[in-house]
């Protein structure tokens, strides 16, 4: 028999993803859900779907990931974010590692899915994502929050999905919001650095996704992906730049 898990979810407008991301964990023996003020219909879907909607206004991403897990009634925790969902490979995988957990948490291969590719340089990144609450929860960061575990930590084969994109409207809105926090925290941290740096960041991002990291082998995606990725680069350090004039 295996372990109970709770699945969790942070949510807020999501209601053309959060279907697919709830299908795919059905089989959990709970799923929560914390939304922070949806409007589009996405609290009655998680709700027809079984799950346990708690409203909770939004401060950054971490907090709202740890007040998620404390929130689930069971100590293994599965957390994915609205645009995820796992194959249907890894759903099985998951339910057989648990009915004997050799490790405290689990790293879940990831893949980005991008205008309808699955994007080489995102190909399989580790993630953990699976884990015992009594030994580990995420950071309290306000973009790019993870699960910090105390304790022994495997890797599990099956692909976690992730299309975090619906289009290149909703790409540009993500990106507004997350380059803005990333900047808060460039200038937090005391790393500001001046306009020329965020050129060359550019630069060396581009080439780092386009050649190292193989986007080259998607074609025009992939093109289209490396300068994405590299503006993102250079926009938070700008933002930054801009924060701390600002303040002086």
């Amino acid at each position: 028999m295996k372990q109970a898990v709770s699945a969790v979810v942070i949510t807020y407008n999501e209601a053309d993803v959060i279907e697919r991301c709830l299908q795919s964990i059905q089989w959990c023996d709970e799923i929560v859900v914390v939304d922070s003020g949806s409007t589009d219909g996405t609290v009655d879907i998680c709700r027809k779907m079984g799950a346990k909607v708690i409203h909770r206004p939004f401060t950054n991403f971490g907090e709202q990931k740890r007040f998620a897990v404390t929130q689930a009634t069971h100590s293994w925790i599965l957390s994915l974010d609205a645009d995820e969902y796992l194959s249907a490979t890894l759903q099985a995988e998951i339910q057989k590692e648990l009915v004997t957990p050799r490790h405290h948490g689990y790293y879940l291969p990831r893949s980005l899915v991008f205008m309808g590719k699955e994007i080489r340089s995102e190909r399989r990144k580790p993630i953990l994502r699976l884990f015992d609450k009594r030994h580990g929860n995420f950071v309290n960061k306000a973009v790019h929050e993870y699960v910090e575990v105390s304790g022994s930590t495997g890797y599990l084969r099956g692909i976690l999905w992730h299309e975090s994109y619906r289009n290149l409207e909703d790409y540009f809105t993500k990106f507004n919001r997350y380059t803005t926090l990333m900047a808060q925290g460039i200038v937090e941290k005391g790393k500001v650095k001046p306009p020329a740096y965020a050129l060359l960041r550019f630069g060396v991002a581009f080439i780092q996704q386009f050649l190292l990291k193989g986007c080259w082998l998607n074609g025009s995606v992939g093109v289209v992906w490396s300068l994405m990725a590299a503006y993102y680069n250079a926009v938070k350090y700008l933002k930054a730049y801009e924060i701390s004039t600002k303040k002086q």
